[in-house]
C-alpha cells in the first residue's frame, strides 16, 4: 500500500500522484512524502528513477534486511533503522524495520514493521509545527520515535529483570534461568537496534551534513543523547543478568547439593536395618538365634543405631 503527502506551510495535502506531488512540493517550497506499507519492488517503479533512488538501496528497502546504517548516494541519503516492540518478559521482541529514502523535497519511507512507528510520526510531524515540516525533520522524528520506543522497551526490560531478581532471592527462590536467557535475547534484539544509531546520529548532529542547519544539528543531538544513555543502560543490564544468572546456577548447585546429602543421610540410616535383618536372616546359628531376646537385640539395635546417625546428620546439618 502507498499513500502520498505533501507538506507545504504547515498544511498536508494527500495526493494521488507522487511524481506530480514532487513537482508540486518543488513548486511550493515544500516536500513530499511517500509512505509505503510491506512494499514490492514493483512499488517503486514510478518513484525510484523520478527520485532518484538508488537500485541496490530499493532492494534492500524491499527486503527488509539492511542492517542500521545511512548511506549517501548523490544528494539522497538512505537510512534503515530497526524497531523494537515489547510483549512481555517470557517473549522475543517484536522487531521490524523502517527504511527512509531523503532527498530534494522528498522524502520516502517504508514500513516493515508490524507496529504503528510511521503512523506516530506523522501525527508528531503534523503537531510540531512548520519549522520541523523538513525531510530531515522526517528523519529526526523517525530516529527520535524509534529510540523513545527502544526506552519504552528498556523500562519494561529493567521492571523484568528486578521481578526475576526479588522471585531468585527470596527464601523459597525459584529457577528463573527461562527468564533471564529471555532478557538476555530481548538485551540483544534492543542492542542491535541502537548500537548502530550512534555514529549515523554524531555525523547528523555534528552539522557537517548538507542541508543540516543549527536547529536540526540540536535535534538531532538530542537524540543522540537519549540513544547514548540506552547504551549505557543495555550494557548495565546485561551485566545484571550475568550476575542473575550465575547466582541462580548457584542456588540450583546449592539446592542439588543440599537435595543430595539428605538421599545420602536417608540411604545411610536405611543401610542400617537392612545390614542388621540381614545378618540376623541368615540361616546359620549365632547368639540368640531361634530367641525371643535375639529378635529384640536385633530391634534395639537398629533403632539405636538409626537414631544415632538421624542425629549426627541432624547436627552437621544434613538433615
Amino acid at each position: 500500500m502507498r499513500t502520498s503527502h505533501v507538506f507545504h506551510q504547515g498544511n498536508l495535502e494527500v495526493v494521488d500522484d507522487a511524481v506530480r506531488g514532487l513537482v508540486t512540493a518543488r513548486e511550493a517550497g515544500g516536500f513530499v512524502w511517500v509512505e509505503l506499507d510491506h512494499p514490492a519492488i514493483e512499488d517503486f517503479s514510478d518513484i525510484a528513477g523520478s527520485f532518484g533512488l538508488h537500485r541496490l538501496a530499493v532492494e534492500d528497502a524491499v527486503n527488509a534486511r539492511a542492517r542500521p546504517k545511512l548511506e549517501a548516494d548523490g544528494g539522497t541519503k538512505f537510512f534503515a533503522v530497526v524497531t523494537v516492540g515489547y510483549r512481555d518478559a517470557l517473549a522475543p521482541l517484536d522487531v521490524g524495520r523502517v527504511m527512509v529514502f531523503i532527498g530534494d523535497a522528498f522524502v520516502v519511507t517504508v514500513r516493515q514493521e508490524a507496529g504503528d512507528t510511521l503512523d506516530r510520526v506523522r501525527r508528531r510531524m503534523q503537531q510540531a509545527g512548520s519549522k520541523h515540516l523538513t525531510p530531515l525533520g522526517v528523519l529526526n522524528m523517525v530516529l527520535a520515535t524509534v529510540v523513545e520506543d527502544c526506552s519504552i522497551v528498556s523500562r519494561n526490560v529493567e521492571a523484568s529483570i528486578l521481578a526475576a531478581a526479588d522471585r531468585l532471592f527470596t527464601p523459597r527462590g525459584t529457577d528463573e534461568a527461562h527468564v533471564l536467557y529471555q532478557t538476555t535475547l530481548q538485551l540483544l534484539a534492543m542492542a542491535h537496534a541502537v548500537h548502530p544509531l550512534i555514529e549515523p546520529l554524531r555525523h547528523l548532529s555534528s552539522g557537517v551534513p548538507e542541508g543540516v542547519d543549527v536547529d536540526t544539528a540540536r535535534r538531532f543531538r538530542d537524540v543522540l543523547d537519549d540513544a547514548l544513555v540506552l547504551t549505557r543502560e543495555i550494557g548495565d543490564y546485561s551485566e545484571l543478568v550475568e550476575h542473575l544468572r550465575s547466582s541462580n546456577d548457584s542456588r540450583i548447585a546449592l539446592r542439588q547439593n543440599t537435595d543430595m546429602r539428605k538421599i545420602s543421610a536417608w540411604a545411610a540410616i536405611i543401610a542400617v536395618p537392612t545390614a542388621v535383618t540381614g545378618f540376623y536372616g541368615m540361616n546359620v546359628p549365632y547368639p540368640g538365634f531361634g530367641q525371643v531376646g535375639g529378635a529384640l537385640a536385633a530391634v534395639v539395635v537398629q533403632i539405636v543405631l538409626a537414631v544415632s546417625l538421624f542425629a549426627l546428620f541432624r547436627w552437621r546439618g544434613w538433615l
